[in-house]
């Protein structure tokens, strides 16, 4: 249902979901019509389906605490205290029913696994509803707040690509291609790794050929 809720975002078919959906009321008449076959096996059956009733709760309560990133000692989560305890309250009162309700002689743990296979198909066909209504997706909701003003790019070229760049740009004749962009040469971001970097980022200035100690002596007396 999570993929059925942003299917705007993410682009995707529902229909192989809303086939699933649909399945659920077979699956609760093949249930209605295999119970009264099972003889002593329909408590069983109906224990298991609780059961793993019992488990998705627990997952949807668990499932947003995360370990720490490094040592897995630490236990965080996202999700707000409030819902998480509120999950918790829903999974230990489903858990006290399905106790009472197995320990009397009755064929109660049938009448509960039915009736929450029936609250679960009402849910589903609720958000199925509810989601199918139109609701801004975040894209529109973005381009409702986009500026008018131009586009800004900051490119970072870091160490020698700066040199290698300029040598590009003197070499090529390539500077109407970047008509608009303003190039910072002396600029600390452009980080002097390796020497020919430093004397660039001192001088302004590229090292292309011949040797290094007189480019750097003649880029030094200007």
């Amino acid at each position: 249902m999570l993929y059925f809720f942003n299917r705007a975002e993410w682009g995707g078919d529902v229909f192989p979901l809303l086939v699933l959906a649909g399945c659920w009321p077979l699956v609760m008449m093949f249930l209605a019509a295999a119970f009264p076959l099972l003889g002593r096996r329909r408590l069983l059956c109906a224990n298991t389906l609780l059961i793993f009733g019992l488990i998705i709760l627990a997952n949807d309560v668990f499932s947003p605490v995360q370990l720490g990133i490094l040592d897995g000692q630490r236990l965080s989560s996202d999700e707000p205290l409030l819902s998480t305890m509120v999950e918790l309250v829903i999974l230990v009162a489903v858990s006290g029913l399905f106790i009472y309700f197995s320990s009397a002689d009755s064929n109660w743990p049938e009448i509960f696994s039915f009736a929450v296979l029936f609250a679960g198909a009402v849910l589903v066909l609720l958000s199925v509803v509810t989601a199918s209504a139109d609701h801004p997706s975040r894209d529109q909701a973005a381009n409702a707040t986009v500026s008018d003003q131009p586009n800004i790019y900051h490119l970072h070229l870091d160490a020698m690509q700066t040199d290698f760049f300029l040598h590009y740009l003197n070499t090529e004749d390539s500077e109407q291609n970047f008509d608009g962009f303003v190039l910072y040469e002396n600029n600390i971001a452009n980080y002097a790794y390796t020497l020919p970097s430093v004397a660039s980022y001192l001088t302004g200035t590229v090292y292309t050929e011949g040797r290094y100690d007189h480019w750097l002596d003649g880029a030094s007396s200007g």
